[in-house]
């Protein structure tokens, strides 16, 4: 992969994980208003944060195959685990004792955080010693 379009997949992914980030934030100021419920938009923004939390799985791990990034596998059945989680809160059958979306944005704020700030750190990693190797001539 040429380095000017590593960049811009780096710059990508940095931008998507700040995009899911406001999405939660979205969810979490209209869910919060607890008698002025907009359960339109709530659905709506739920479906945005599943949608753009998927898409933005499938943009990382085309840049990981595309790397030959060696921690692949494990990143990748770690995003399985998070959408399955995901899905379960959005839309399996549960019996939450609070709001489900305040359930939503938990795990978001502990789990998906938590991945972002600890395996993707390692894929970010990863890629500035592809720029360093390159820098440095070891790498075309």
């Amino acid at each position: 992969m040429q380095m000017l379009n590593l960049l811009k997949c780096l710059d990508k992914l940095h931008k998507q994980h700040l995009k899911i980030d406001q999405l939660i934030d979205d969810l979490e100021e209209i869910s919060g208003h607890s008698f002025d419920f907009d359960f339109d938009r709530i659905d709506i923004t739920v479906s945005d944060v599943l949608k753009y939390t998927r898409e933005h799985f499938h943009d990382e791990e085309d840049i990981m195959r595309k790397l030959d990034y060696p921690k692949i596998d494990a990143h990748i059945k770690q995003h399985h685990s998070l959408i399955d989680t995901i899905n379960k809160l959005c839309y399996g059958k549960t019996h939450f004792i609070s709001d489900p979306t305040e359930n939503l944005i938990h795990f978001f704020r502990e789990n998906v955080a938590k991945h972002i700030a600890i395996e993707d750190e390692y894929l970010d990693e990863f890629i500035r010693e592809i720029f360093r190797e390159a820098v440095n001539g070891k790498r075309k």
